[in-house]
């Protein structure tokens, strides 16, 4: 199994209490330890390494080089080695689908950029979505700014990375989910009813959805701009679709 090299205190807490994960490997500074006994209510039940501030960096340095990630000093001086999570297939994506508790998931349509993708899941995480699938070939995993920038999202949020976006759309929609793309070029800004099950499906910022995601889809509409910029970040754009499709005031 592979493992996640996790930093941010917060992300790395979340890590630690996720029954999913295992062969913890625990590196921090005297502070960090202050600041992660927080996070536990002051107990700790976990073995670590203490190492000073320079050290800690140049370890983890060491860390970064042995999985080719690009280096940039460790936030909050700590790091955590642990087993992944593995995400689900299409075999499993179908059998959540079956579930009648199953009501919210969201679909990523050429979404590479892991930050965008982050902060995302860290947003469906707190609109209370269930999964969020996409499609990547030769996926090798996460760095860790990622989880940094999830900051905990990671923990909660089960993955899917299916061969076809479009034909895990068109398995949704025979599952009786709604399926609302967004893209700039819909001149439709509304749907009339909140849907029971439902799948929001976003495109990158560059290319919005493919052709293909996009002949999938039930419905297609647009975040209309009020202002002088058109577009916005795709992190951003899927926290106002979220908040336009499941404003439980709206």
């Amino acid at each position: 199994m592979n493992r996640d090299l996790i930093v941010g205190i917060h992300s790395i807490a979340e890590a630690l209490k996720n029954p999913m994960r295992s062969n913890f490997e625990l590196y921090l500074t005297d502070d960090a330890l202050t600041d992660l006994r927080k996070e536990f209510g002051g107990n700790l039940k976990i073995d670590y390494q203490m190492y000073s501030p320079h050290k800690l960096q140049e370890e983890a340095k060491k860390e970064y080089a042995s999985r080719d990630f690009k280096f940039s000093r460790v936030p909050s001086g700590a790091y955590l080695l642990c087993d992944e999570i593995q995400m689900g297939q299409m075999a499993e994506l179908q059998q959540l689908l079956k579930k009648e508790s199953t009501t919210r998931l969201l679909a990523l349509d050429q979404v590479t950029d892991v930050h965008n993708m982050a902060a995302i899941i860290r947003t469906a995480s707190f609109y209370g979505f269930e999964a969020v699938i996409f499609s990547r070939k030769n996926f090798s995993g996460f760095p860790p700014s990622y989880f940094r920038i999830a900051s905990g999202g990671h923990e909660s949020m089960p993955l899917y990375n299916v061969p076809s976006l479009s034909k895990a759309v068109t398995a949704l929609k025979n599952n009786n989910f709604l399926t609302i793309g967004f893209s700039e070029h819909s001149k439709i800004t509304k749907i009339d009813d909140k849907p029971i099950r439902s799948c929001l499906v976003l495109g990158a910022e560059e290319s919005g959805l493919s052709h293909a995601v996009m002949r999938s889809v039930d419905k297609c509409i647009s975040l209309v701009s009020q202002g002088s910029i058109k577009s916005l970040n795709v992190s951003v754009a899927a926290a106002v679709a979220m908040e336009k499709i499941f404003n439980v005031n709206d």
